[in-house]
Parts: structure tokens; sequence; C-alpha cells
């Protein structure tokens, strides 16, 4: 209930919230209230959970991108916090079957896949607002993430290219993969 208790009136957390600022991201932690609420059959967990998500979707900017996805307000954010928004919308969306989730999630996921497919072969570390590489780096955890979404998106849209996505990323990903005889590093990243 504690969470449920410090949810700002508009859906946001910045109470005790990294750095005392609102993050898209926190649509991880409503998917999990959703989830709470179907366990429990306590109806004030779904209420929080989808009101934050709400909050989200109203975060996005018209080319798909979410606003305060980022750790710190002032950063470009990286693949990884991206992606989180993303992991709590599909969650979301698989909970309530709500098709504005739905489109949220696409209106993002359709400009990454693009990017993916048209001029990022393996997508970025970090993207501003208008979906412009940052830097040339790569996020290995924000890779597995998208392999992971892209994934999810094929099972509900059958839209083979994001099976064609997942197959490529999780590839590059497993040439990165240490293979060693040390068993402390064997199998890392």
């Amino acid at each position: 209930m504690w969470l449920c208790q410090i949810q700002e009136d508009s859906g946001e957390w910045i109470k005790s919230s990294y750095n005392e600022q609102p993050h898209t991201y926190y649509s991880r932690v409503s998917s999990a209230l959703l989830e709470l609420s179907e366990i429990t059959n306590n109806n004030a967990f779904f209420k929080h959970g989808i009101k934050n998500i709400e909050w989200c979707i109203s975060q996005q900017q018209d080319n798909g991108f979410f606003k305060f996805s980022s750790f710190d307000i002032d950063e470009t954010p990286v693949l990884h916090t991206m992606i989180y928004v993303i992991e709590g919308l599909i969650k979301a969306y698989k909970f309530t079957g709500d098709m504005k989730i739905l489109d949220a999630i696409y209106l993002n996921t359709q400009k990454l896949k693009d990017i993916n497919l048209k001029r990022d072969i393996i997508l970025f570390s970090r993207y501003n607002h208008d979906f412009e590489p940052i830097d040339k780096s790569r996020c290995i955890t924000g890779l597995a993430q998208w392999a992971g979404v892209c994934i999810d998106l094929y099972e509900i849209s059958n839209d083979y290219d994001y099976m064609r996505l997942a197959m490529r990323t999780i590839y590059y990903l497993k040439s990165k993969q240490c293979i060693s005889n040390d068993p402390n590093i064997h199998g890392g990243f």
C-alpha cells in the first residue's frame, strides 16, 4: 500500500523515487501493481497501477519518445531505461487488453523498429528525444531487453520484422558473450 500512498495525484511517483524525479520507466512498477491486484484481488493496486500507466502514456511525444525515461531529467536516456518503459507497458497491456496502451507501445517501437531495420543495424546506447543517436556505444542490457520486447511484440502482432530484429540482436549479444576457462567470467557479457 505504500506505493499507493505516495503516488502523486497525476499518477507518477516522485517521493522516494530515484533522484526524487518522475520516471516513465516506473511503468514496470505499475505492471507489478496490476499483477499484485490480480493475485490479491485488491482493486486499489489495479487503480494505482493504471493511474501510472496513463501518466506514462501522457508523457509520450508525437514521435513516440517517452519523456522522463532517463535516470536524470537533464540527461539523455540509455536504451536500457527506454526499453524499461516499453516492458512495463507490454505487461500492462497483457493484463488489461487496453488498445490505448498497445497504441502507445507501437508508436514507440515502430520508430525503434524502423531505425533498427533501416539505419542502425544494432541499436545504439543512447537516443535523444528525436531518436537520433548520441553516441555509437552499445548497451548490452538494453539490447537484451530490446530482443525480449521484439519477441513479445511478434507474439502480439505476428509482425515478423520484430522476430527478425530479436534474432539479429541476440546474435550480436552472443558475439559479446565471454567464453573462457575461468568460471568466474565464463558466460558473462
